[in-house]
């Protein structure tokens, strides 16, 4: 795994460079502005240029010490080399494939190279980050030191298919978790230690979400996300209104009315105007959201790899979907949700019906993001209970239903948001599901990752130690609510694609960081720098941006 993430960064480091010379690739510019500047299927050479010179230099120079195989597999590498001028595109791609293994099995078998890239690489980082930062206060700097950021833009093509594979890992655990009677799990860790990460994690969340607000950063004051646009004219309705409960109540077919009630009696206690608590909301949700994606990540896997999920959180494609989007209803709602799982995981009947008390009033919250998640945690606890018969799942499965059911029933004779959302998703799925070619759908999910929320969701990176992550859980004998949320998702997308709007969200509410965690908690320290380094700068990059 060590191996593919160091050929990644290598091949991509080339691509870089080729670019410079007008050969170039993809590239993402300020949000939504695409500009080809080469062909795709020379995408395919640089890269396989890239793979074989790495193969020829080390060839060269360990060329005694290699087995008979090494060397055998070389010769053949040196000798698709001098086939690049292939017009075939077919032939270019199985160059590629056969440049990217010599890549992989060349890193694996030196790791002096992966030590000295990963430190070479963090050095990148930091003069490219400091290069963002002068840029910010008015000084000029090269644009050579922003080269991380074109080559994470140089992945964001196959983004759809990384996140599809990761999604269909979670329908392959849970199927080999069905055939095992028993269960494993993960090194639980020190909890003593992991509360300073937590804490500085939040404080992190933070920062990054205030960011584009900064009179450096900002400037003229610009808004970072048109969600505040609506949020001011919601709750100038309320205002208006004799009865904000009333006013709650119709405004979007009450789909978020607990959510307005809340911000409608922040500001009123606060003394805020509607414009700045509709602007700082999200900065008091961005720390709740850490919290309760640390929780639910230390209840599934223990403080080991929570400690890294915390970090992840405010540097995930999730959080800047928010920062970028808005969506203050459904960031404030996964973090319900999220706790509320972490809660449902304990054995312990308190906290379980706790935890069902939230699932119950989330539904107030965000209701659209409400019936993509909720079923598939019921569907986990119903699960729990056929695999095992235990006094504890039994409770859980008994609170969570009875939640469920008063919640559907609360909102079925108040407000229209359940019978809305029904009948928009009947006639979505009536739509889309069946009248779209399967590649027309793939592309409407590839267009949501790169143009919804400017692309902030398409950051490859995350995608590729999600897949990693998720490859080391089938040595693990259980599965979770995620695993059903994931599958969900993937039947959401199917169904609803290419209606980018509505997979957007889909994409929005899983929260593949926490395979991340998972993967770099049994990772060596070399990747670790490697993934926290790249992700920092994206962060970096991402919310010196946000504003138009």
């Amino acid at each position: 795994m060590v191996g593919i993430i160091l050929c990644v960064y290598l091949t991509t480091a080339t691509l870089y460079i080729s670019a410079q010379t007008r050969l170039g690739f993809y590239l993402v510019v300020r949000r939504v502005s695409v500009y080809t500047i080469v062909p795709f299927d020379e995408f395919y050479i640089i890269v396989l240029a890239a793979s074989s010179m790495i193969l020829a230099l080390n060839t060269l120079i360990k060329w005694r010490s290699l087995s008979w195989k090494m060397r055998a597999l070389s010769l053949v590498i040196l000798l698709s080399f001098t086939m690049m001028l292939a017009s075939s595109i077919i032939a270019k791609i199985a160059l590629y494939s056969i440049g990217l293994i010599a890549g992989i099995l060349l890193l694996y078998t030196y790791g002096d190279v992966y030590k000295g890239f990963t430190f070479t690489w963090l050095a990148l980082i930091i003069l490219s980050s400091s290069s963002l930062i002068l840029g910010v206060i008015g000084v000029k700097s090269t644009t050579l030191f922003n080269t991380p950021i074109y080559i994470i833009s140089v992945l964001q093509p196959v983004s759809v298919y990384l996140l599809l594979i990761s999604l269909c890992f979670s329908a392959i655990t849970l199927f080999l978790s069905l055939l095992r009677a028993k269960s494993a799990s993960f090194e639980a860790g020190n909890p003593r230690s992991e509360y300073y990460y937590l804490i500085m994690a939040m404080i992190l969340s933070i920062i990054l979400y205030a960011t584009p607000y900064i009179v450096a950063v900002n400037p003229r004051g610009m808004i970072a996300t048109t969600d505040i646009l609506v949020y001011v004219d919601l709750l100038n309705e309320m205002i208006k209104s004799s009865n904000p409960l009333e006013a709650a109540l119709t405004l979007r077919s009450g789909d978020r009315f607990l959510y307005m009630l809340l911000i409608y009696y922040l500001m009123k206690f606060t003394g805020l105007d509607p414009w700045t608590i509709s602007t700082i909301s999200g900065w008091m949700w961005a720390p709740f959201l850490t919290f309760s994606t640390w929780y639910m990540t230390r209840q599934l896997y223990g403080y080991n790899v929570a400690r890294h999920v915390a970090f992840l959180t405010p540097l995930s494609t999730q959080a800047f979907g928010f920062i970028y989007g808005g969506f203050q209803a459904n960031h404030f709602n996964l973090a319900l949700i999220f706790l509320a799982v972490g809660l449902l995981k304990s054995e312990k009947f308190t906290r379980q019906v706790l935890g069902s008390m939230l699932i119950l009033v989330s539904i107030g919250v965000h209701a659209w993001s409400w019936i993509h998640i909720v079923p598939a945690i019921l569907l986990w606890t119903i699960m729990e209970l056929v695999k095992k018969k235990s006094r504890a799942n039994a409770l859980r499965f008994l609170t969570l239903s009875t939640a469920i059911a008063a919640a559907l029933l609360f909102v079925s004779s108040t407000v229209k948001s359940y019978e809305f959302i029904v009948e928009q998703a009947l006639l979505l799925v009536s739509k889309y599901t069946l009248n779209k070619p399967l590649m027309e759908k793939i592309n409407g999910i590839s267009l949501a990752l790169s143009i919804y929320v400017w692309g902030a969701l398409c950051n490859p990176l995350i995608k590729i130690m999600s897949i990693a992550g998720q490859t080391l859980r089938l040595s693990i004998r259980d599965h979770n609510p995620l695993d059903y949320l994931f599958i969900a998702t993937l039947i959401g997308l199917y169904a609803f694609s290419p209606q980018i709007d509505m997979i957007s969200r889909l994409i929005l509410d899983i929260p593949l960081h926490v395979f991340v965690g998972l993967f770099l908690s049994n990772s060596s320290r070399e990747t670790r720098i490697l993934v926290y380094s790249t992700l920092i700068y994206n962060s970096i990059y991402l919310a010196i941006n946000a504003p138009p």
